[in-house]
């Protein structure tokens, strides 16, 4: 059996999202192994298995996500095979950084995403992440019962952010102006920014569909990525302070991370005048 062949029978346990999440952290240390076979799983050794893990290039939580997948995927090997499990007893090193340097959109960068985002409904998601900061969950579970408008006139987003904490938030022109160009019927239980069919995203289409627009400019970035690259535009135009508030951070030391990031470019343009 081939190594692609014994993942995909790995996999097959596995309900359809968490089977994608794990063919990609897979393939993840299979690029910084250089493996292309079985064989090379099966001759891997406790001592070689640390090396591997060291050389991703990603943040914490992607690092601990891999080499818990490799685990799993070792545990289906020693089911048919007498071959050693070199992630046992291994702990995940912190490692990785939730807010690397290629993660973050630059002045200029996430206006030529823009331009190459033609279906209005990934641009409206493209823009509710890098010019609200949402998290990934929070705009997969965002509805119209959680926008209103004020007496002043201006929009507002209310919901139960991280940990059921209650947020609020200025809801931009431009992302509502992006929402509303979709059409469709609008209930308050309607997904605020739905899908060609109407329905939720879900974590891992809105991970794809950023990744993929990125890469057609030369960037890697995750949807967390918009997030810090958010944080970090209003902590050059307003503080980190009001950072904190806006991202939604109980810690100013959660703030901090991302400060190492601001653009300090002459370019007066950030993501809040996209």
């Amino acid at each position: 059996m081939t190594l692609s062949e014994s993942i995909e029978a790995f996999l097959k346990r596995y309900p359809a999202k968490t089977q994608e999440a794990y063919r990609n952290a897979l393939k993840r240390f299979c690029t910084a192994s250089d493996f292309t076979t079985i064989a090379q799983f099966e001759t891997l050794t406790r001592k070689e298995f640390p090396g591997i893990i060291y050389r991703l290039d990603c943040s914490k939580a992607t690092v601990k996500h891999t080499v818990a997948a490799v685990r799993s995927f070792y545990r289906f090997l020693r089911s048919t095979s007498d071959i050693e499990d070199p992630t046992d007893g291994f702990k995940s090193p912190a490692v990785g950084d939730n807010v690397p340097a290629w993660n973050v959109l630059h002045q200029g960068e996430a206006q030529a995403v823009l331009e190459q985002i033609i279906d209005l409904h990934d641009r409206a998601v493209f823009l509710g992440l890098i010019m609200q900061g949402w998290r990934v969950s929070e705009l997969c579970a965002m509805q119209w019962k959680n926008i209103r408008q004020t007496q002043t006139g201006d929009w507002v987003v209310e919901w139960k952010g991280k940990r059921r904490k209650q947020r609020v938030q200025g809801l931009q022109a431009a992302v509502l102006e992006a929402v509303r160009g979709l059409g469709g019927v609008v209930k308050p239980s309607s997904p605020f920014i739905p899908t060609p069919k109407g329905e939720a995203w879900t974590r891992y289409e809105v991970y794809g569909l950023v990744t993929r627009y990125a890469k057609l400019v030369g960037k890697r970035v995750t949807p967390h990525g918009l997030r810090a690259t958010y944080i970090s535009s209003v902590i050059n135009r307003k503080g980190i302070e009001a950072a904190r508030q806006l991202a939604g951070h109980q810690s100013l030391d959660t703030t901090l991370r991302y400060s190492r990031w601001v653009v300090t470019s002459d370019d007066p343009r950030t993501v809040e005048d996209l």
